[in-house]
């Protein structure tokens, strides 16, 4: 087998930024959806937008930090929606497992003044699509609406963990389940 020689090639200050500009182009190309804070909020939060990659079923996380330009990787990734749970405590629901990783990711881009408004998550939906929403219990609805959804009945105890395909009595017609409102899709990314 023959073997090849390595060249030596000469590249001046103006090849090398362009190499550079070429390869964080391509960089700047790998991302699939964008999730921006709310600007009219003027409180400071840890990243101005979440930058989310596919992979697999899910997304990888990536953020950008306030006032820079610097992308990074989080190490989280978005969690399913039929993965997100609540647990009640024997006096409130509160998140359990995925449900506060997604919490956790939403702090990245949600000011304290909107997590004291609703328990914000990233998520991916069912049809794979990235999504930002208050994950918490929907309202009582008859039993007939919840078994049609196949949701499935559970005791509200202590320590019980309760996924969107669950529900529990709130009297002997009605049932709550736990849901996600004010849901936003997150944006494909065009470049910037």
């Amino acid at each position: 087998m023959e073997r090849k020689k390595n060249k030596i090639i000469k590249l001046n200050e103006v090849d090398i930024i362009n190499i550079v500009k070429s390869v964080l182009k391509e960089q700047e190309n790998q991302y699939d959806y964008i999730l921006y804070k709310d600007n009219s909020i003027r409180e400071k939060t840890p990243a101005e937008e979440l930058y989310l990659v596919k992979n697999g079923s899910s997304f990888d996380v990536f953020a950008r930090k306030s006032e820079s330009n610097i992308i990074q990787k989080t190490g989280y990734s978005l969690p399913l929606v039929s993965e997100l749970s609540l647990q009640w405590n024997g006096s409130h629901f509160e998140n359990y497992g995925e449900a506060e990783i997604a919490n956790q990711i939403s702090s990245l881009i949600k000011t304290n003044y909107e997590k004291s408004q609703g328990n914000w998550v990233v998520f991916t939906k069912e049809d794979g699509k990235p999504a930002i929403g208050v994950l918490g219990l929907g309202p009582a609805y008859p039993l007939d609406i919840l078994e049609k959804y196949n949701k499935t009945k559970k005791k509200l105890k202590p320590n019980e963990v309760f996924t969107p395909k669950d529900f529990f009595m709130v009297d002997k017609n009605k049932g709550r389940s736990i849901e996600v409102k004010d849901m936003v899709e997150a944006k494909p990314y065009q470049g910037q």
